[in-house]
């Protein structure tokens, strides 16, 4: 005799946003180690300006890390960035 399993998951429909936050937030304690900076997250509506240093893969996807003065952020990659490597940048926060 064959038995079949269901099985029901459900999420909140915040879930992926607070998973990739986690994953930003866990990410930068080895980044300010190896960059001899304090994080800082950034919020929706926050806007950003520092030197983009790198870009940084993790699992949610792909972030600059935008360095100014003794901290860094990660910010969403936005392809137009990358050739400004090493050169300020600014820009406006929006959404998770």
């Amino acid at each position: 005799m064959v038995r079949k399993i269901v099985a029901e998951f459900v999420t909140h429909h915040d879930m992926l946003v607070a998973l990739n936050r986690r994953e930003v937030e866990n990410s930068d304690k080895k980044l300010a180690q190896r960059n001899g900076l304090h994080f800082r997250m950034v919020e929706s509506g926050e806007r950003i300006s520092g030197t983009y240093r790198q870009s940084v893969r993790l699992v949610s996807g792909k972030y600059a890390l935008v360095e100014r003065s003794t901290e860094f952020t990660l910010v969403p990659w936005p392809p137009i960035i990358e050739k400004a490597l090493g050169r300020q940048v600014s820009g406006l926060v929006r959404g998770s």
